[in-house]
């Protein structure tokens, strides 16, 4: 099959990628374009202390993230704008699954991860990722990290942007953002294992890597 580019990906007016992260105390903003390599490069960063409102009135949040966005972005249609979802809202599990035709495959996993009970549909949103053929007892397979994140805690993230007149390209996690600066080589990979410890507020997290996927 030979694929044809829409003309609109020469002109594709999302030059930027804005991540933004809240804090209990702070916005942090932080800008990326990509080389001409393709190669994601940091192009500004920026963080707006505030003092916390209650949580009845975000009004004045709201209106502070909105300014601080455009004033960062410059036009917002330039931008295509990640956010966060905290860690301690997403489960991460990982199964093994067997090697079959690609067609069957997204099946064969969602009905496996059912299986071991890791997901249900009434409460969360389920998403997966490949992360390489391995043999298992003589058997070839595929290695799966599932995860999951609560519908409510995805509502409410979108439905906060949506209300500045602003739509989310994507949410991501901290552990996953990790993960990518090892894909993207930020970071070289020089040892096998890697671990990184979160201590927060109100949680702590250990996250292990393998080389360049988070096991």
């Amino acid at each position: 099959k030979i694929n044809i580019i829409s003309p609109k990906r020469f002109f594709d007016k999302k030059v930027y990628t804005v991540g933004v992260d809240i804090d209990r105390e702070f916005i942090r903003l932080v800008k990326t374009a990509k080389d001409s390599g393709g190669i994601p490069k940091l192009v500004d960063h920026k963080v707006i202390k505030y003092i916390q409102q209650p949580s009845s009135d975000l009004s004045g949040f709201n209106a502070l993230l909105k300014s601080s966005l455009i004033a960062f972005c410059g036009s917002l249609a330039s931008c295509n704008i990640w956010t966060k979802i905290s860690a301690n809202n997403v489960n991460v599990y990982f199964i093994k699954v067997p090697r079959v035709p690609k067609k069957q495959l997204e099946n064969v996993i969602y009905w496996t991860a059912k299986k071991e009970g890791f997901i249900d549909e009434t409460k969360s949103i389920f998403d997966f990722e490949l992360q390489g053929e391995i043999v298992d007892q003589d058997k070839p397979k595929y290695s799966v990290m599932v995860y999951t994140a609560p519908k409510t805690s995805i509502e409410e993230i979108k439905t906060l942007y949506s209300n500045m007149g602003i739509t989310l390209a994507g949410i991501t996690t901290a552990p996953f953002a990790i993960q990518n600066i090892f894909r993207s080589k930020w970071i070289p990979v020089t040892e096998e294992i890697f671990a990184s410890l979160f201590i927060g507020n109100n949680f702590s997290r250990i996250d292990l890597y393998k080389k360049e996927n988070l096991v």
